[in-house]
């Protein structure tokens, strides 16, 4: 069973989220894990600082301030924590796909992210934000921001790493992105308007469904730029390449990377041979001897037209890289 954590928007954001003493030390951890990583905060203070001063949102910063006193870290390491994917795509990988089914389409995906423990599979939670708009993130406590969610009746998005030949520019960061389109837009058509129009940190590729036939999208995204991939035969496959996007996949040495296609390339498989009929069969493709990597951490299927999430979570063993 997957934990549920409720944050409600109704309150001031200095209020909203109310740990356990479980998801309060869940959380340290989780910092602990994420600074380890990067090598502690001190050598980007004075650019966290900055950025944070021009580019967090006032209420987001709130909730981080809270954050911090909860779980008694400074303000700077929980919004480091919560920056983690604009340091570290390379460790990130993730599959994801979607489907047309005649109750709207069906979304489904791995979360493939390296670390040295197992704290991001055994501490996964199911984050339930009701407020004017109402949604879910399947996260972890202490991270204010989403990689992937949905919105009962509206959308679901959810996030692969991507790297280009652009430059990191000052923008939103991607995280807090997807979480102010599941608060602000009521439909899938503004948030991909959303999605493609706002400058971003980091590159990344997004995978946005709805609730009437043929509302799915894959949205390639550098800082300045997007294109839109759209389903054929019915359904879309991501990996962590750009398929539309013009030059923007530079040569990368990484294991992530370097397994993208095949990754991409079982999935498509498996949609050919036949669209999966039921939650099951999504999560048998995730499951793919070929799909599902030794660093998948989380695998999920949503639908948006029904509001249906479910979970599931994965461990690897310690120290190994696909």
């Amino acid at each position: 069973m997957i934990p549920t954590l409720l944050v409600n928007l109704n309150l001031p954001p200095e209020e909203r989220w109310k740990l356990t003493p479980q998801q309060i030390e869940w959380a340290q951890m989780l910092v602990n894990t994420t600074l380890n990583e990067i090598g502690g905060v001190e050598p980007y203070r004075e650019l966290i600082e900055l950025y944070s001063a021009e580019h967090i949102p006032e209420t987001f910063a709130a909730e981080i301030h809270s954050l911090s006193g909860l779980c008694s870290r400074t303000n700077l390491e929980i919004l480091t924590a919560n920056l983690y994917y604009d340091f570290v795509k390379l460790l990130l990988g993730c599959t994801a796909f979607s489907v047309n089914t005649p109750n709207g389409p069906i979304h489904a995906r791995n979360m493939d992210w390296f670390s040295e423990s197992n704290c991001l599979s055994d501490y996964t939670t199911i984050i339930s934000f009701q407020g004017r708009e109402s949604f879910q993130s399947v996260g972890w406590p202490g991270f204010a921001g989403m990689f992937s969610g949905i919105a009962p009746g509206r959308f679901a998005i959810t996030m692969n790493a991507a790297l280009s030949n652009e430059p990191q520019v000052p923008g939103a960061s991607i995280a807090i992105l997807i979480r102010e389109v599941f608060e602000t837009c009521s439909d899938f058509s503004s948030a991909v308007e959303k999605l493609c129009n706002t400058t971003i940190t980091s590159d990344c590729l997004l995978l946005i469904t709805g609730c009437l036939a043929d509302e799915m999208l894959v949205i390639e995204r550098t800082p300045t730029r997007f294109a839109l991939r759209h389903h054929q035969d019915g359904h879309l496959v991501l990996t962590n390449d750009f398929h539309v996007l013009p030059q923007a996949t530079p040569s990368v040495d990484s294991p992530l990377y370097n397994s993208t296609c095949s990754r991409f390339r079982a999935t498509m498989n498996q949609l050919h041979a036949g669209h999966p009929a039921s939650v099951e069969d999504c999560f048998a493709i995730l499951g793919h001897e070929n799909v599902r990597m030794s660093i998948t951490v989380q695998q999920m299927v949503m639908t948006a037209r029904s509001g249906e999430l479910h979970v599931r979570t994965g461990k690897y063993p310690k120290n190994t890289m696909p």
